[in-house]
């Protein structure tokens, strides 16, 4: 069913040719979500052992695993690499540790603790990115930033050159748009304010953020709206009709994004959308149009 929302396509830079994808590709994403997992280029994982090193299993042979690993993603099953980004001094699946001993110095890329063979098909399939996610032996080193907050909940991030926030303010940042801002302000003039959903994670179209100022909130899972999938059908014609019983002169009724917002707040709650960035299924992005309480990090976000 053509919807509304789908002649708006263009101003989000969706492909809704591709629509079944965009949600199995979502919906694997929030399966992996509670896990922390995070997508990263097979550029940026390096090997802490040689293939096959530790394995003294009868039978055992590494071509043979790894071809059972291509198999598996042919059929979209993936499991995470399990990966660290300080350097192990040993591995700690190998050294038998409970805790990794690591350099201490933070890196750019990552290091596989768990998964090698897995990296090692994801590079022969021509596969660019694969999900992962940081071990919890990694704690000292992220436990201000807040990995692991459970299922329900997530953390989001904001950066902002403006110091010392408290709360995050949709109607303020409005004000003074950032330029990467500016086009979906264009599209849709509610005042939101825009969140990474993972630590380190880079704008699809400009790459990393400046700005200086870290602030991260806290919020459930299920105050977040899914508007590519549109599960409640708030952007279908009929619940147009639904709108005008709300605000019958309002935006919404010539715009759907307006629309679908207005109708996820007033009937269900939510307070703002979840949603791929342009056509980089991989980055999640949040667009909260409802004050937030925000947290300063004092750390670098790259």
């Amino acid at each position: 069913m053509i919807t509304e929302l789908s002649q708006h396509a263009n101003a989000l830079s969706c492909n809704w040719i591709l629509i079944n994808d965009m949600q199995q590709l979502f919906e694997n994403w929030r399966r992996y979500l509670k896990e922390n997992v995070f997508y990263v280029d097979v550029s940026r994982l390096l090997p802490s052992e040689e293939i096959g090193h530790g394995k003294n299993d009868k039978g055992y042979i590494s071509e043979k695993a790894i071809e059972e690993k291509m198999e598996l993603y042919k059929q979209g099953k993936f499991d995470p690499i399990e990966v660290c980004n300080q350097k192990p001094v040993n591995p700690y699946r190998l050294a038998g540790q409970e805790l990794a001993e690591k350099s201490g110095q933070e890196e750019p890329f990552y290091f596989v603790l768990d998964g090698h063979h897995r990296l090692e098909a994801a590079k022969r399939m021509g596969i660019s990115k694969v999900p992962a996610y940081l071990t919890q032996k990694e704690a000292p080193l992220n436990e201000d930033i807040g990995i692991d907050i459970g299922v329900d909940e997530m953390y989001l991030y904001h950066i902002s050159s403006v110091p010392d926030i408290e709360v995050l303010d949709p109607a303020l940042a409005a004000r003074r748009p950032n330029y990467y801002t500016k086009q979906e302000y264009r599209t849709w003039s509610r005042p939101r304010v825009f969140f990474f959903t993972e630590w380190g994670q880079e704008d699809s179209t400009i790459g990393r953020i400046g700005g200086g100022n870290i602030y991260r909130v806290k919020l459930k899972k299920s105050e977040l709206y899914p508007i590519y999938k549109d599960p409640l059908k708030l952007s279908y014609p009929d619940m147009k009709d639904k709108y005008e019983e709300i605000d019958p002169h309002g935006f919404g009724m010539f715009n759907v994004y307006e629309r679908v917002a207005t109708l996820a707040e007033k009937l269900h709650g939510f307070k703002g959308f979840i949603y791929p960035q342009g056509k980089d299924p991989n980055k999640i992005i949040v667009a909260l149009w409802k004050k937030v309480p925000a947290e300063k990090i004092d750390k670098s976000f790259y």
